[in-house]
């Protein structure tokens, strides 16, 4: 069998890997695959076939020498000869077979690849919280303080891309799924970064600490309402004299911490012909409250002059 054959298989090529300081900046000169085309004669092809040989999908991870590279970046190529000395490094018993005397001719499609590369800048970057604290639906708890450290990270890649991130972002966000906290008191969490195109972050993820607290219900009774814009010379009752108040807070917020900051109060001013009541007013509410109400909220009044 002095005929002559054609056997092809197609590997796949990935870059090569670069030292932390370097990244590639254009590969298209880095083909997705490259085709092996093999001619031999009859019976030499019959010994065994190309899917024999590669057993599994074959992968071409292209190597290079680093000492090659120089610290403001540059162009790299890898031609015929040094591609196949590679591809036949990826597989021993495709280089043992062709090494053994066989007159096969072995053809690259393409044949030559390039690629530029340039040094990676390194910036530091703000952190915020991009999720959501997740308690449960029916939590009766609150967060009342959250951590994340660090604020800050180191982020590693072209200039383009670090120019990028600064002028559209500036920050980088944490993983935006829900963190569910299931713990009273502290916890600590750990959530991963969510790192832009082209950037690599250290470290690549954050420490959330949360502290939560269970709330609880109070209510107690205010028996002082004061009274604006009363002119001189009058007095007024109001009916009731007293009102309940209840609040909703965590459980170390105590009667005494909210009811010295609530000052209801009745506005003289606010009557018109036909009113029956005067509204109660409260100047502000104590922040460590998450939900207050007053039973009444408004008085009868009379009003007599002295």
């Amino acid at each position: 069998m002095d005929a002559t054959y054609t056997k092809k298989v197609r590997i796949e090529v990935e870059p090569p890997t670069l030292p932390l300081k370097f990244a590639i900046d254009n590969q298209s000169g880095i083909p997705p695959a490259i085709e092996v085309a093999i001619t031999a004669r009859g019976d030499e092809l019959l010994s065994y076939t190309l899917e024999g040989l590669f057993s599994k999908a074959p992968v071409l991870k292209l190597a290079i020498d680093t000492m090659m590279l120089t610290s403001d970046g540059g162009y790299m190529s890898i031609g015929n000869e040094e591609l196949l000395r590679q591809i036949r490094n990826t597989n021993e018993l495709f280089d043992n077979y062709f090494d053994n005397g066989t007159n096969a001719q072995i053809r690259l499609f393409p044949d030559f690849v390039s690629f530029s590369y340039a040094p990676l800048v390194e910036k530091q970057i703000g952190v915020f919280f991009g999720g959501q604290i997740n308690l449960g639906e029916e939590s009766n708890r609150m967060l009342v303080d959250l951590d994340m450290q660090p604020e800050v990270v180191t982020a590693y890649g072209l200039a383009t891309s670090i120019d990028s991130l600064i002028r559209t972002q500036g920050l980088v966000s944490t993983d935006p799924k829900p963190l569910v906290v299931r713990e009273d008191s502290v916890s600590y969490h750990k959530v991963a970064l969510v790192s832009p195109h082209g950037v690599r972050l250290t470290p690549d993820s954050v420490t959330i600490k949360t502290v939560v607290a269970p709330l609880r219900y109070n209510t107690f009774v205010i028996t002082d309402i004061q009274v604006r814009n009363l002119p001189e010379g009058y007095n007024i009752r109001l009916f009731p004299s007293a009102i309940k108040v209840t609040f909703l807070a965590v459980s170390s917020v105590s009667i005494g911490d909210i009811s010295n900051q609530l000052h209801p109060y009745v506005d003289i001013d606010e009557l018109t012909e036909g009113t029956k009541k005067l509204k109660l007013h409260l100047p502000n509410i104590p922040k460590q409250v998450q939900m207050l109400q007053m039973e009444p909220d408004a008085v009868e009044y009379l009003i007599e002059q002295q």
